[in-house]
C-alpha cells in the first residue's frame, strides 16, 4: 500500500458531510451585490471531511456560495463569521492591468496585475467570496492575522504584499504534501489524490476584469477555498504522525523571502547585455565555420546520425565505449552533458565551442531581454521552493541559476543609481556538511583550526605537507573534494574535473585522487558505505532536518542527496534569518537572488557596511540553526561591489 493510500485509509473512518450530484442553483447569488441570508455566529468546526476510497467518480461538494460586493457587509461578515482559530482556506484571483493585457505575464505578475477576487472559507458548508474592486481590500483586513492556508501561497503573498500586506505568514498544502512526499503538486492533482475530487480549471484563463463576473467563474474561485479548509487538517497530521514538523516549518518560514525576492526582481543592464550578445552572434558563426572545416561542408551540424559518424571514426576505442548512446538509434549521444564530460578531448574542443556559444545566444540572449518586466524595468525570476529532489531551488523565466559564471554576464546584474551590490557565500559549505553528517574527525579538526581543506586534500594527492602545496595542485584538490559530495566515480571525475575546473587528469589519476581522498578522510568513507547499504535496503536517504528521498542510483545518491539536501536546508534556513533581520533593521535592503549557496542583496549605498555585517550574521544563524554544532569560523564570506560580478 502506497503512503497516500495509507493516509486516505487514516480518514477512511472520519464522518463528514456527503457531497450531493451538483452543487444547489441557488448556492451562488447572481453578481449583482444582493447576498443569500447568513447566520451572525461563528458555526462549530466540523471534523475534517473524509476522503471517499472509491475508484468512481466522485461529484462536488455542497457549500453555499456568499457573493460580496458590498463594503460595509465584507466588514459585517470579517467580524461575525471568522471567530476562534480555525484554519481558513484562501485564494485569490487576479485580473490583468488593462496597459499589459496582451503581456504573457499579465495576472500572473503582481506588477501587471490586479486582484479581483478574494474567497475565504473557514468551515465546510460556507464559502465567501470578495469581489474586491468593489468591497476595496481595507474590510478584509482583519482576516489577514488569522491562520490562512492557500495552496502555492507564494502567489497569493506576492498579490497581497503588492496590495500592502506586508507580514503575512501562511500555511501552505502544496509545501506541507513536499515535505511528506517531496514534491510540488498542483492543487487539481492533491484534491484527486486527498479526496478524490475532479476540480475542473476551465475557468482560470477567463476574462477576471470584466465588471459582472459569471456564475461558473464565482463557483470555481469558491472551490479552492474550500479544498484548503478540507486538505489541510488532513496533511497537517499526516506531517505530525511522520515527524515532518521541522522540514515543513523552514519551507513555510522561506516563503516571505522568496516572495519578496521574486517580487523586487534584480536590475539589469538590457544595453550592456545587447552588445554581449551581437559579439556572441559573431563568434558563433566563426565557430561554425571552423567545425566545417573540420566535418566537410555536407555535414548537418543539428543531425545526430552525421555527427555521430564523424566521431566514430575520430576517437579512440575505449572513448567510443564510454560515450553514451542515443536510446533509439544507438549513436553517440550529444546532448550538453555528454560534450561537456568529453570536452577535455581534442577532437570534440570544437564541438564543444560551439554548443557553448549556440547556448549563449539561445538561451543568454534576446530571449533573456524579452523577460524584462514592463512595469518594473527589472528581471523577476520565479523561484520554486524545493522543486528539485534533494529540496533544492529551482528558477525560471529566466533561470538565473545558470547564468555563466563569466564576470562580463553577471555585471550586467548591476546596483541602479544610489544603491550596491552585496554578495556573500558559503565557503565550502557542502564541504562542511559532509564533514558534520559524517564526523569525519580530520575534517571537522581542519574546520576548527581554520584550515583549507582544498589544501589539505592537495596534500595527500600529491604527497607533500600543506604548507608546500602549490596553487596548481590546490586547483586539482577541489573537483576531487566536490566530485566526491556528488557520489562520482574515476570516469565522471575526469570529465567534471576539465568542465568545472580546467584540470587534466587521465583516469587512472583520477582513480588515485579518490582513493587518497578517502585515506586521508575515513570518516567520510565510513559513512559513505553505511549510506550506500541503507540506501541500498531501504531506497531511501535522508537530509539533516528529515526530508526523505527516493533514490534509483544508489552509489550516487545516497551520498550526494544527503550533503546537497542538508545544504538546501541551510540556505533556507539563512533566508528566513535574512528576511527576520531586514524586517528589524528597517533599511533600505533587499533581498534580490539567490544561486545555490550566494546570496545577493541590493541595498542604499549609505547602509552597505551594515548590510554586510547583517547579512553574514543571518547566513551564520541559518547554518547553526540545522547544524548547531558547525564551526562558524570562515563561514561566510561577503563582498560589495556595484554589480554582481564585481562584488562576487
Amino acid at each position: 500500500m502506497s503512503k497516500m493510500a495509507k493516509l486516505l485509509e487514516k480518514y477512511k473512518g472520519r464522518t463528514a458531510k456527503k457531497p450531493s450530484c451538483n452543487t444547489p442553483s441557488d448556492s451562488v447569488s447572481a453578481p449583482t451585490g444582493k447576498a443569500p441570508a447568513q447566520a451572525t455566529t461563528p458555526r462549530a468546526a466540523p471534523t475534517p471531511a473524509a476522503p471517499p476510497v472509491s475508484s468512481k467518480p466522485v461529484p462536488e461538494p455542497v457549500f453555499e456560495i456568499e457573493y460580496i460586493t458590498d463594503p460595509k457587509k465584507a466588514e459585517q461578515v470579517i467580524e461575525e463569521e471568522f471567530g476562534g482559530g480555525q484554519p481558513v482556506g484562501l485564494d485569490i484571483e487576479t485580473m490583468k492591468v488593462p496597459k499589459y493585457r496582451d503581456h504573457p505575464q499579465a495576472g500572473l505578475s503582481p506588477h501587471l496585475s490586479e486582484i479581483r477576487l478574494i474567497q475565504l472559507c473557514q468551515y465546510p458548508d460556507w464559502v465567501y467570496v470578495f469581489d474586491v474592486p468593489k468591497t476595496g481590500l481595507e474590510p478584509l483586513r482583519p482576516i489577514f492575522l488569522k491562520n490562512l492556508v492557500a495552496h502555492n501561497a507564494v502567489f497569493e503573498m506576492q498579490h497581497l504584499y503588492h496590495a500592502g500586506f506586508e507580514t503575512l505568514l501562511l500555511n501552505c498544502t502544496m509545501l506541507m504534501h513536499n515535505a511528506l512526499f517531496n514534491d510540488l503538486i498542483s492543487l487539481k492533482a492533491l484534491a484527486s489524490k486527498i479526496l478524490g475530487i475532479d476540480i475542473s480549471k476551465d475557468e482560470q484563463t477567463s476574462d477576471w476584469g470584466k465588471p459582472e463576473l459569471g456564475r461558473e467563474q464565482i463557483h470555481y474561485a469558491a472551490m479552492d477555498a474550500w479544498l484548503m479548509q478540507q486538505i489541510f487538517p488532513m496533511l497537517l497530521s499526516e506531517i505530525k504522525k511522520k515527524d515532518r514538523q521541522r522540514i515543513y516549518e523552514i519551507l513555510q518560514g522561506a516563503q516571505s523571502p522568496v516572495m519578496k525576492m521574486m517580487y523586487h526582481g534584480c536590475h539589469f543592464d538590457a544595453t550592456a547585455h545587447y552588445l554581449i550578445s551581437e559579439k556572441n552572434r559573431g563568434d558563433l558563426e566563426k565557430a561554425e565555420a571552423k567545425f566545417r572545416d573540420i566535418l566537410g561542408p555536407k555535414v548537418n551540424l543539428k543531425s545526430t546520425k552525421q555527427l555521430s559518424d564523424h566521431y566514430k571514426k575520430v576517437l579512440d576505442e575505449r572513448t567510443l565505449k564510454a560515450w553514451p548512446r542515443t536510446e533509439k538509434s544507438g549513436d553517440l549521444s550529444f546532448d550538453k552533458n555528454t560534450v561537456g564530460r568529453f570536452s577535455h578531448l581534442k577532437a570534440v574542443e570544437p564541438l564543444a565551442e560551439f554548443k557553448k556559444l549556440s547556448t549563449l545566444t539561445s538561451h543568454f540572449g534576446e530571449s533573456l531581454r524579452e523577460k524584462i518586466n514592463p512595469a518594473t524595468g527589472r528581471l523577476h525570476p520565479e523561484y520554486k521552493i524545493a522543486n528539485a529532489v534533494t529540496g533544492r531551488f529551482t528558477c525560471s523565466k529566466p533561470n538565473l541559476q545558470q547564468i555563466p559564471k563569466e564576470k562580463t554576464y553577471r555585471a550586467l546584474f548591476n546596483a541602479p543609481e544610489g544603491k550596491k551590490i552585496i554578495v556573500a557565500d558559503y565557503s565550502q559549505v557542502e564541504l562542511r556538511v559532509l564533514a558534520m553528517l559524517s564526523k569525519d574527525s580530520i575534517m571537522l579538526e581542519a574546520y576548527r583550526n581554520g584550515e583549507d581543506l582544498h589544501r589539505l586534500t592537495a596534500s595527500s594527492m600529491a604527497g607533500v605537507s600543506p604548507e608546500k602545496v602549490t596553487a596548481e595542485q590546490r586547483r586539482a584538490a577541489k573537483p576531487v573534494n566536490f566530485g566526491i559530495i556528488y557520489g562520482m566515480k574515476a570516469t565522471s571525475l575526469v570529465s567534471y574535473a576539465w568542465n568545472n575546473y580546467g584540470v587534466k587528469m587521465t583516469q587512472q589519476k583520477a582513480k588515485e585522487n579518490v582513493k587518497a581522498f578517502f585515506d586521508k578522510y575515513p570518516g567520510v568513507a565510513r559513512w559513505g558505505r553505511k549510506n550506500y547499504t541503507d540506501a541500498n535496503l531501504y531506497k531511501i536517504t535522508r537530509t539533516k532536518l528529515g526530508r526523505v528521498m527516493k533514490v534509483t542510483s544508489v552509489y550516487t545518491q545516497s551520498k550526494n542527496y544527503p550533503v546537497q539536501g542538508s545544504a538546501c536546508e541551510v540556505m533556507l534556513a539563512a533566508m528566513v534569518e535574512i528576511d527576520r533581520e531586514i524586517c528589524a533593521s528597517d533599511l533600505d535592503i533587499k533581498l534580490v537572488n539567490i544561486i545555490h549557496d550566494e546570496i545577493v542583496l541590493e541595498v542604499a549605498e549609505e547602509v552597505a557596511d551594515q548590510a554586510v555585517h547583517l547579512l553574514e550574521k543571518a547566513m551564520i544563524n541559518g547554518m547553526l540553526r540545522v547544524f548547531p554544532e558547525a564551526v562558524t569560523i570562515g563561514l561566510v564570506e561577503a563582498a560589495i561591489g556595484d554589480s554582481w560580478g564585481e562584488a562576487k
